[in-house]
Formats: structure tokens, sequence, C-alpha cells
């Protein structure tokens, strides 16, 4: 995505504040998810080749398509649930001092507009 992006959208983005960005150590990366296209660019834009993005897992139930996005460095969570795999990942990424990137609100929301939690959701205290 990092060459596709050098290619193809040079000069459609400017990244603010990249300089501020930690070159080591771990790192949460929350964006807002408003576009489909989220997923690999913010990676894209990351100046570190060690992010990992959560990706919900229905990605990973095609051969193809969870190929994909275990190339760029994704991994699959079970929406609404506790997914304690996802979150046992997560932590070991952090620990081993990598980027973490994840959607708060879990799907793509309208701009400016926060995702409600759908009845029933269970969140982690």
């Amino acid at each position: 995505m990092r060459t596709l992006t050098s290619v193809y959208l040079i000069g459609l983005f400017k990244v603010v504040g990249v300089e501020t960005f930690p070159r080591t150590g771990p790192v949460i990366v929350c964006p807002n998810h408003s576009a489909t296209l989220d997923p690999p660019m913010v990676p894209a834009f990351v100046p570190r080749g060690d992010s990992w993005s959560m990706a919900k897992s229905e990605y990973f139930d095609s051969g193809l398509l969870a190929f994909i996005f275990r190339r760029y460095h994704a991994f699959p969570v079970v929406r609404h649930t506790a997914d304690r795999a996802a979150i046992k990942l997560s932590f070991d990424l952090l620990k081993a001092g990598h980027v973490l990137i994840m959607y708060p609100e879990g799907t793509r929301v309208e701009s400016g507009v926060l995702a409600r939690p759908e009845p029933g959701a269970g969140f982690i205290a």
C-alpha cells in the first residue's frame, strides 16, 4: 500500500505532524473509519513499517481476501464480542514495540459522527 499510495495518490493527501510520530516503541493509532479505503491507507501513511491493523473477521473467511489482508499486516477480530485472541495478539504486538491500528467504532461511520454500539454489544472495562 505504501508503494501504491506514493505512485497513484501522491499529492492528493497531506500528512500533518508525521515528525512527531514515535519512531520506535509501542504505539496505538485510533483513526476514524469513514471510508472503505481507510484500512489500507492509514498504514500507508504511518511512518513505520511495523504497523498491524485489526480487521473484522469476515475478511479472513475467503482465501484470497485473507491472503491480501495478512500481507499488509492485518489480523482478524470478531466484532461485538470480547475476542480474547485478538486482544492477546494486540498486547503481544505492543509488548514487542509495534504499531497497532484499530478503529474504535468497529465499522465505517459518516464523517464527524461516532457510531453507536449495537444493542447487547459487550464492552471490556
